[in-house]
């Protein structure tokens, strides 16, 4: 494979701010004699890079860009190579095929500036790019103005942030005394604050969960982001292991449950309602505060288990979590799903309370002289015989199971009546894509329909349970 290959595979971009400032020269990790940061992020990076973006004000361009000579205190002439020249080294050094990019910005003195700083930044940044960001040097401001910066290009060109790095020169202590110290004892690290644009990325997903209920964004995020969050914590130990899993599983059927409720699926639903209240507790009973990594992404879990509060974990039918589900329904504006729900468990709530099979297992134990749709349809066919009584039904089953069924019915949910024929009439406008000649006119109406027969649930299950 030639060069030509191995850069078209390539899509890495170190981004990174010149300063104007006097840099004195030190050893960042492993890579020796660094008078720019930039020099060890390219050496570091330099099988990932196809490109390095250098931004520097005119100042900094002057000061640090070029090389040139200058008068010293002493009036000896001094020979300064600049970042430009250390850079063409190491291309030569390792033979890359490596583009450098000086892009030059204002000094950001004005709210003005900053936009124009932003839109630089965003125009170099190209759909797809693996983003290398250096944060080391440029005004104080400029930290705040990269995460957004960051953040933007991630949703707007779909770039990856693949690493965030500060050279701690600080920990060495003040300027005029790091250049008093010989060159071996001038050893400053390398931070990596990626973690924290992945929690970022966590909190963004466990948002728009919560306020959504979809769980796209923060399954996207299970797998990749966890791992890269404590890829470098050298202190993980076995229970923080199990803690990652135990979050990745919880992250997973937050994805089948969000799946499950978009597509009805009543068969499975309350068992991942089940696993999930029982993956929040053992996630629970884990003892975090030693870890600072872990703690805030407990923290943001919690929030997740405030949302699954309205669910019982000792509901292993389900009939009740069914009807709960109706209140996230209405949060999050799910009113098809909802009206599908209510009827369905509906008649599910009916058949358990008269012993009468309503799920496929049901019909495993023992012989039955119907099928479950028939049985199901029939219980349907008798609550709309309770609500339309001057209609005549021929039973599906036989008459003595049809009467039966009403009875039960009667004696049991007959306060559930009109309700039930509400979100009947509701789902069937619905059904039929408001094509019906009394559908509702606008959707909001259905809607606040939607919500207010929900509430009314609720209190009639409070009233009777």
């Amino acid at each position: 494979m030639n060069k030509g290959d191995i850069m078209s595979k390539k899509k890495g971009k170190l981004i990174s701010v010149l300063g104007a400032r006097n840099y004195i020269t030190v050893n960042y990790d492993e890579f020796d004699e660094c008078e720019y940061i930039q020099e060890a992020l390219i050496r570091k990076y330099k099988d990932e890079l196809s490109e390095v973006l250098i931004f520097a004000t005119e100042a900094a361009q002057q000061k640090n860009w070029n090389e040139y000579t200058y008068q010293d205190r002493n009036d000896q002439e001094v020979y300064k190579m600049g970042l430009k020249k250390k850079i063409d080294n190491i291309i030569e050094e390792y033979d890359l095929d490596l583009k450098i990019k000086l892009i030059d910005i204002p000094e950001g003195f004005s709210e003005e500036e900053l936009w124009e700083i932003f839109n630089i930044f965003t125009n170099e940044i190209n759909e797809g790019d693996d983003i290398y960001f250096d944060v080391t040097h440029g005004f104080r401001y400029l930290a705040m103005l990269m995460m957004n910066i960051l953040n933007y290009v991630k949703l707007s060109k779909n770039a990856e942030v693949k690493s965030i790095e500060y050279g701690l020169f600080e920990q060495l202590g003040p300027a005029y005394k790091v250049a008093e110290l010989p060159l071996e004892d001038r050893n400053a690290r390398i931070l990596d604050l990626t973690s924290f644009d992945y929690l970022n990325d966590w909190v963004v997903g466990v948002d728009n969960f919560i306020n959504t209920g979809d769980a796209d964004k923060i399954n996207n995020l299970s797998g990749r982001s966890i791992g890269k969050m404590f890829a470098q914590d050298e202190s993980m130990d076995d229970q923080t292991r199990k803690l990652i899993n135990k979050i990745s599983k919880l992250i997973k059927s937050l994805k089948y449950f969000n799946d499950e409720i978009k597509t009805a699926r009543g068969n499975k639903l309350n068992n991942t309602i089940l696993n999930i209240l029982s993956l929040l507790d053992e996630i629970e009973n884990f003892e975090t505060d030693s870890n600072n990594r872990i703690s805030p992404l407990i923290n943001l879990i919690d929030k997740i288990k405030d949302k699954f509060s309205i669910f019982d974990k000792n509901d292993k039918k389900g009939l009740k979590n069914y009807f709960q589900l109706l209140k996230w329904c209405k949060e999050h504006k799910l009113v098809q799903q909802g009206l599908v729900i209510f009827r369905e468990n509906m008649i599910s709530t009916i058949a358990d309370e008269i012993n009468e099979p309503y799920l496929p297992e049901h019909m495993k134990e023992k012989d039955y002289d119907y099928t479950l749709i028939e049985i199901r349809d029939e219980i349907g066919n008798a609550l709309y015989s309770l609500i339309e009584e001057d209609q005549e039904y021929n039973p599906i089953t036989n008459q003595e199971k049809f009467d039966f069924i009403r009875k039960g019915i009667k004696e049991n949910f007959n306060d559930f009546l009109a309700l039930y024929d509400k979100f009947r009439y509701k789902r069937n406008d619905v059904s039929h894509f408001g094509l019906s000649e009394n559908s509702a006119s606008q959707g909001q109406k259905v809607i606040d329909n939607f919500d207010n027969y929900t509430d009314e649930l609720q209190q009639l299950l409070e009233e009777k349970y």
